[in-house]
């Protein structure tokens, strides 16, 4: 049977379907790809997806190298191990295989390639992306996990050791070229960190939808995301096969990272900020935060939540109060039934690191597009109620 793989340009073009990742090959010759630079992490080796990227480019006459050494949370000096792996491969070009974390290590070292240290330089707070200029490196990412979507994302967040905290980088020209989302490449990811990847698709989705600010293109595919994650996400975990629940969850993780231009919230501000002090991944700090966030956020978001409610499936003709109550308590379920942990404890988080996850949450560049504004007393009591 002939496959159909739907391409769409956004500006990065998207290869989207089951099979997608045989396109791989013609689309490093289009961009004039000779020695393109492989950027992944030891689990992606070890499931075999890199030995048939790596096929796919040498049959197409490419020259390889390979870069395995990109861990969850990089930090400033993983980027610049990768980047000496570039330099040292003569690339010109980076084909990165992974999650989040690698394909955020990826923009980065086509950033530092061409661009002075150091990386903190470059964070969105400081307008740091006027400063991203000239060309980067062509860069086509294949995601092997349905999450953050920043394989069509601008922004690549990092661990700056010094503060400890995570930064935002982020500039048009640091979007992929071309992502390849092959469904069939995420069956091998475990259940715990498909349902931790798919609640960041999820969250993105939800965040970006109730965000300060007017921005209907973001609101229209957020809540189409929402209505994806609500149908396919538990799926995922309990057939892990589904092709059709894999794809719709890829679908959705391109949704909320091109809703999540309008902005995101408390929650992001709070994962990565757990992630940072605690070294929990990001996905499941967010999975565990999303809920007390609703809450809180609650009181100025009913419209929206109601709206929400019925993409999750609620029912027309109750009040908003009601359907927003709903919202929360659809996601909560959803939650569970995706066997995320009940708490931040439950994750090994201890409780006197949770003054210092509120501070540094308190300073992130997401809660400036939060519905409500949040001191660093709410953001105290926020992580307590996740805890």
């Amino acid at each position: 049977m002939t496959r159909f793989i739907s391409e769409m340009s956004y500006p990065t073009t998207i290869l989207l379907g089951p099979g997608a990742v045989a396109r791989l090959g013609p689309q490093c010759k289009h961009l004039r790809f000779d020695r393109p630079l492989v950027i992944t992490d030891k689990g992606i080796v070890e499931s075999g997806v890199v030995e048939r990227v790596v096929e796919l480019l040498k049959a197409e006459g490419l020259q390889p190298g390979l870069f395995d050494g990109v861990v969850a949370n990089p930090s400033e000096k993983d980027v610049d191990a990768a980047v000496e792996a570039q330099l040292a491969h003569g690339s010109d070009s980076i084909v990165a295989v992974g999650g989040g974390s690698v394909i955020d290590t990826a923009k980065l070292v086509r950033l530092m390639v061409t661009h002075e240290p150091p990386l903190a330089r470059y964070g969105v707070e400081g307008d740091g992306g006027l400063l991203v200029t000239g060309k980067v490196s062509p860069m086509i990412a294949v995601p092997s996990s349905a999450g953050a979507g920043s394989e069509v994302s601008r922004f690549a967040a990092v661990l700056i050791e010094e503060t400890g905290r995570k930064v935002l980088i982020g500039a048009p020209s640091l979007m992929p070229d071309v992502a390849i989302c092959d469904p069939e490449l995420t069956v091998g990811l475990p259940p715990g960190p498909t349902a931790w990847s798919g609640m960041v698709a999820f969250s993105h989705c939800i965040e970006s939808f109730c965000a300060a600010g007017l921005h209907p293109l973001a609101d229209a595919l957020a809540i189409d995301g929402i209505a994806r994650c609500a149908r396919s996400l538990v799926k995922t975990v309990e057939e892990p096969a589904n092709i059709g629940a894999r794809t719709e969850m890829m679908i959705a993780a391109i949704e909320g990272a091109a809703a999540s231009e309008k902005g995101l919230g408390a929650c992001n501000a709070l994962a990565n900020a757990v992630s940072a002090v605690a070294g929990v991944r990001h996905g499941l700090a967010t999975a565990i935060c999303l809920g007390p966030v609703l809450e809180l956020n609650r009181p100025a978001i009913g419209g929206r939540l109601a709206k929400m409610a019925l993409a999750l499936g609620e029912s027309v003709g109750a009040s908003q109060e009601s359907l927003a109550a709903a919202a929360v308590d659809r996601v909560l379920r959803l939650t569970r039934e995706a066997n995320i942990p009940s708490g931040l404890k439950e994750a090994g988080i201890l409780e006197e690191q949770l003054a210092g996850i509120a501070e540094k949450a308190s300073r992130d560049a997401s809660l400036a597009t939060n519905p409500r504004e949040l001191s660093g007393e709410d953001m105290l009591v926020l992580v307590r109620d996740a805890f």
